[in-house]
């Protein structure tokens, strides 16, 4: 193929909208009704198990985008995005950051549709519970986040509950209450 037509070649790729083109996602959801209209049950979970995978990967990647940059003094590491390792359950998309100085780290760790936002809700819900358990419910951006904080080991953890999909959750060891709530309320 000559550079011309290679030439034109990239550019009609590149202003055709993927809905023309597909993608992954398509193409396997695709598949799968093929095979499910095939008989083909096994093959047609697999491709639409995939498709399932893709589109957690692309909400963790969107999910991403809504993490905070650093705090003044603070360094960070890159964002990462998908199903957390060890996690119990591969129905739900995640993002998380790490955030360091010499003396403190942060996690900051955004989730949709986990299984965690039950435990969160019930905490959020009745305070009193949450105190048995050493945790204060107090007012952030709004929402109702569950706190649990050691102020002589200077760690703990915010977790907050947004429209009953979202868990923001801001972990930290070796820094103040204060800095664990900036970095929750710097996240979006």
């Amino acid at each position: 193929m000559s550079a011309y037509n290679m030439a034109r070649l990239l550019v009609l790729m590149l202003t055709v909208s993927p809905a023309v083109w597909g993608d992954d996602i398509d193409t396997s959801i695709s598949q799968g009704r093929e095979a499910y209209q095939h008989g083909d049950v096994s093959q047609a979970i697999g491709r639409l198990e995939y498709a399932l995978q893709r589109l957690r990967q692309r909400n963790s990647e969107r999910l991403a985008m809504y993490l905070p940059s650093p705090l003044p003094g603070w360094e960070a590491l890159g964002s990462r995005a998908g199903v957390p390792s060890g996690a119990v359950s591969s129905n739900y998309s995640a993002a998380e950051r790490e955030y360091y100085t010499q003396t403190g780290l942060v996690n900051v760790r955004i989730e949709m549709d986990s299984p965690a936002i039950h435990s969160v809700a019930m905490l959020a819900s009745n305070p009193a519970y949450a105190k048995s358990t050493g945790a204060t419910v107090k007012h952030l951006a709004g929402y109702k986040a569950v706190i649990h904080y050691d102020c002589d080991a200077k760690d703990g953890d915010i977790s907050l509950l947004v429209d009953n999909q979202y868990l923001v959750t801001v972990e930290g060891d070796g820094v103040s209450l204060e800095e664990l709530e900036a970095y929750l309320t710097s996240v979006g």
